[in-house]
C-alpha cells in the first residue's frame, strides 16, 4: 500500500522546472528577470494541469536569491501565467518536469548514453 506523506503529494503537486520547461532558456542566463519568452503550449498546459485539480508549484535554481525569485515572479505574471508557488529545493511531488531529468527504467545503459551524450536538454539539440 502506498502512503503519502505530505500535504503537497496529498494534494495531487506536480513540480516543474522553470528554465528550460516554462521559460525557454534558448540565451542562457540573462540575470535574474529571465528574457527569452515561455516554451509554446506552457501557459495552456499550466492551465491543464490546474484544471485537473493538480497543484502546480516551479522549481528553479533562481529561486535561491530573493533578485531570482522576484525576476522569476516578473516574468511569470508578464506572460500571464497564474500564481504559482516557486521553490529552490525541488518540493516533494507526485510527478517532476525537468528538461535535464532522466525517467529511469531500470537499464543503466540508456542512463549511460545519455550522460555520454552530455546531458543534453531538448533546448540544446
Amino acid at each position: 500500500m502506498l502512503k503519502v506523506y505530505s500535504k503537497l503529494a496529498q494534494k495531487k503537486t506536480i513540480a516543474i522546472d522553470f528554465d528550460g520547461v516554462l521559460h525557454s532558456y534558448k540565451q542562457g542566463w540573462t540575470g535574474p528577470l529571465p528574457e527569452d519568452p515561455p516554451v509554446d503550449g506552457a501557459l495552456d498546459f499550466i492551465n491543464f494541469l490546474q484544471e485537473k485539480g493538480y497543484e502546480v508549484v516551479i522549481f528553479s535554481s533562481r529561486a535561491k536569491t530573493q533578485e531570482g525569485k522576484k525576476g522569476t515572479k516578473e516574468w511569470l505574471s508578464k506572460y500571464n501565467f497564474p500564481k504559482l508557488s516557486i521553490h529552490y529545493d525541488k518540493p516533494e511531488a507526485l510527478l517532476y518536469i525537468d528538461d535535464r531529468g532522466f525517467r529511469f527504467t531500470g537499464i543503466f545503459g540508456d542512463l549511460k548514453e545519455f550522460i555520454n551524450d552530455g546531458f543534453k536538454s531538448w533546448v540544446e539539440n
